[in-house]
């Protein structure tokens, strides 16, 4: 017999009808007269075979279908964690099921077009790059998601119209911040305590990256950039990775703080240069991004740029229900907040 039987092979093995077995396993044996006996059998059979029914198929059958679904594409960042983490404990509260499909960037369409065939009519897509990077035909894509009573794209980065403009006329819900003038803010209160040249991580040809460069910039600061390549590496393996081209700008370009676009990350550096003998903040200035409540509990309690999550996910339980039509506003923008804790001071000149 095979190592997930069908319900045929269960009952030709006990030697029961099929109704009788697919009457237990649906919960259904009481009202169909069948007597405990008979039900301990099966059980105690389905036990020790470990089988687990096909949930889905039982709600296809039965015409039951999951209406939300949530399609995560991209780099799973800490406030998107918290985000998707809250989705469904309200969902777990609400007592409703969801549908989850994660896919890289690349199977975008085949995310949604999965989803849809799981019967989703409201859909949570949390995405991490900007749509310009995303989209090799995007007719497509808005096609696919066209049917579907809500759309909620979570995380969008404010700051493109042209893409505003296109998801507005779609009726697609977008629910994010302005990094920019979130940024912009970090740099202000950077500069305004002394600081001239910032340590930025990645690269200024990145998506987040060029954002906080057009950002420091407008302001007056010198963003210098790490070019630190961490793709696929440990959180442990990065922050050692970050932390060695930060002391080579310190040494060469003479930067007096280090701007991080990860709490995660900012925390794991900040260990590893003090052990290098980087005194935080005396010498180094260190922000994060996110506003994570671990960022409190670092060694040095981490000054960073706050995201509103539990705000904004509430704000996407609302849109849900919301019907797709023209006179609504799709644009909900974000205020983040500079969260001052320790990390951060005068440069040391």
């Amino acid at each position: 017999m095979n190592k997930n039987p069908t319900m045929q092979e269960i009952a030709n093995e006990l030697k029961l009808s099929r109704l009788t077995v697919s009457s237990v396993i649906n919960g259904n044996a009481s009202k169909r007269g069948i007597s405990a006996k008979t039900i301990t059998v099966v059980e105690d059979y389905l036990n020790k075979r470990g089988y687990v029914p096909s949930m889905q198929a039982r709600n296809l059958r039965l015409g039951e279908r999951s209406t939300l679904g949530i399609l995560y594409t991209g780099h799973l960042y800490s406030h998107l964690t918290e985000a998707f983490n809250r989705v469904i404990s309200i969902q777990n509260a609400n007592k409703e099921s969801v549908e989850i499909m994660i896919v890289q960037q690349i199977d975008l369409l085949k995310g949604i077009q999965e989803l849809r065939g799981r019967g989703v009519t409201r859909l949570i897509w949390i995405q991490t790059e900007r749509p310009e990077n995303l989209f090799k035909d995007i007719d497509k894509v808005l096609n696919f998601l066209a049917p579907l009573d809500s759309v909620i794209f979570y995380n969008y980065q404010f700051g493109d119209n042209q893409w505003v403009e296109l998801f507005q006329n779609e009726k697609i819900h977008l629910v994010g911040i302005d990094r920019l003038d979130g940024f912009k803010n970090m740099g202000r209160f950077l500069k305004k305590i002394g600081h001239e040249k910032v340590g930025i991580t990645g690269s200024a040809n990145d998506g987040l990256g060029e954002i906080v460069k057009n950002a420091y910039t407008s302001i007056g600061l010198e963003p210098k950039f790490t070019n630190t390549k961490t793709k696929a590496d440990t959180l442990d393996l990065t922050g050692k990775k970050i932390a060695k081209d930060i002391l080579t700008l310190i040494k060469n370009e003479g930067v007096t703080a280090a701007s991080f676009v990860d709490d995660e990350v900012a925390g794991h550096a900040m260990v590893e240069l003090m052990k290098c003998g980087i005194k935080v903040p005396e010498e180094l200035t260190i922000t994060g991004y996110d506003g994570m409540s671990y960022a409190s509990a670092l060694r040095v309690p981490l000054t960073t740029l706050s995201i509103p999550v539990e705000d904004m996910v509430d704000h996407v339980f609302k849109l849900l229900n919301q019907k797709r039509i023209k006179k609504n506003n799709y644009s909900h923008v974000f205020k983040t907040k500079v969260i001052k804790r320790e990390s951060h001071s005068k440069p040391n000149k």
